[in-house]
């Protein structure tokens, strides 16, 4: 763990300088028309403070606020909007958390779960929130979700020019190996590309980089980087199907001219971190569309995880289940396996369950070119299935956020429905508002729970 941390650390300690080495077998460098080399330099003190940071009041200059201010609708339970925390402590975590966003550190959160995380909404309000306290190490992870034909979200891209054969979690057959983010690209050719940069708006903010960690399988090579049409600095470090990438200066998008000298067809690419210079909160997602416990118990390299660097996994996932036939025991089962899974590979990462809110089914059926008939009633298995994921937390002393008590309990559907909350169509997600407000809440329990009795403001 601490290996893959040093890694990590070092990817995003971007203010360097310039020394003209030979470089090793396992690192390649980006030489502009100057014939200047980038090979940076790692100040050790700065590294060993950001893996140890000073043992000083872990509080100070540490103010946190809550997003939530009394005026939400009257059927949002704020009492309840806490994590349960069945035995478990956060307080080495909370320390741990206000050490490295004061001297240095950078502090991973790793959130999985289906179509409500893929779409990133609530999570991205939640990241938001988390890193205008504690510092911004950077977007974080991003996956080639649109590559795969599917949603992605809206704060960053990845394009490429050249043709790839694409891969989702959920659907099956897939065209190539499954990666442990639920996507997988593979070139068609030996010389690929792609295009990856943050997005910003009126509603999202600008979110520079100076470093990427790219995930995949395979060989690879990357043999340049280009940002604004022209070649740019940068180093490559190679380890274990992971390239370190690192520029001299900050990026809003950057090209990688990669190639393989193998059978192109043998790599896979699984996304990447975006990251920065600064100290913080890196919130990694992996979401995708109609996920299960199960769907991600099924990815053999799952263990990968681990090189995210978590210091706390968050589970949201129950929901989808809800709409198939699937009893008290093997829901369970499937809850203990990915615990199991997750404690395996990230020993040293702390667990948070969430359990779906209430949503409706369709009554009546679909028919072809035509309306469906009937209308919309409670989907009671959600609850069902809910109070699976307590019992199990209780009983395993994992800490649970009980969200759907804290939206409302029994009928809140309907109340989110009407008040613009969930989507009129499916009744099943949420609208923009509502998950904004679903991120405000979910910040605001985590601080809580991080910060023990220094609760927010």
């Amino acid at each position: 763990m601490k290996k893959s941390l040093i890694s990590l650390i070092s990817a995003v300690t971007c203010a360097v300088s310039f020394a003209a080495n030979t470089p090793t077998a396992d690192t390649q460098k980006g030489v502009a028309e100057s014939g200047v080399p980038d090979e940076f330099e790692i100040d050790d003190d700065n590294l060993d403070q950001r893996l140890n940071p000073p043992d000083l009041n872990p509080w100070e200059d540490i103010t946190p606020f809550s997003a939530t201010t009394g005026n939400e609708p009257s059927f949002i339970n704020l009492k309840a909007n806490s994590i349960k925390m069945n035995g478990d402590n956060w307080s080495a975590l909370g320390k741990d958390l206000a050490r490295n966003a004061q001297f240095g550190g950078i502090f991973p959160i790793l959130h999985i779960g289906d179509s409500h995380i893929q779409a990133d909404a609530a999570t991205g309000t939640t990241r938001e929130l988390l890193q205008n306290v504690f510092g911004n190490a950077g977007r974080g992870l991003i996956t080639p979700l649109k590559m795969a034909r599917t949603n992605e979200p809206r704060d960053y891209r990845i394009t490429s020019s050249t043709p790839w054969v694409t891969s989702k979690l959920m659907k099956t057959p897939w065209e190539s190996p499954m990666m442990f983010t639920g996507v997988s690209i593979t070139p068609m050719r030996n010389k690929f590309d792609l295009e990856l940069g943050t997005v910003s708006s009126d509603k999202v903010k600008e979110n520079p980089f100076c470093a990427i960690r790219l995930f995949y399988q395979g060989e690879l090579t990357v043999d340049a980087c280009i940002s604004d049409g022209e070649k740019i600095f940068y180093t490559c470090e190679y380890s274990d199907g992971c390239a370190i990438l690192r520029f001299h200066n900050s990026v809003d998008s950057v090209t990688l001219k990669m190639s393989t000298d193998g059978n192109p067809y043998d790599v896979h690419i699984a996304g990447a971190e975006l990251l920065n210079s600064t100290k913080g909160i890196l919130y990694d997602t992996i979401g995708n569309n109609g996920a299960m416990f199960m769907s991600y118990n099924a990815l053999s390299d799952f263990h990968r995880i681990s090189e995210l660097c978590p210091r706390l996994v968050i589970i949201s996932l129950g929901a989808n289940e809800a709409f198939g036939v699937i009893s008290d025991d093997a829901f369970e089962d499937t809850i203990d396996t990915m615990v199991k899974r997750v404690r395996k590979s990230c020993p040293d990462a702390k667990i948070l369950l969430v359990t779906p809110i209430e949503c409706q089914r369709r009554t009546g059926s679909k028919r072809r070119g035509k309306k469906r008939a009937g209308g919309f009633v409670v989907n009671s298995n959600v609850l069902r299935l809910r109070n699976v994921i307590n019992r199990y937390g209780e009983d395993n002393h994992i800490p649970v956020y009980d969200l759907y008590e804290v939206a409302g309990g029994n009928g809140a559907s309907e109340k989110w429905t009407s008040s613009g909350l969930m989507n009129q169509r499916d009744r099943i997600h949420l609208t923009w508002a509502g998950y904004e407000l679903q991120g405000r809440l979910t910040y605001d329990a985590l601080v809580k729970a991080l910060l023990g009795e220094k609760q927010s403001k």
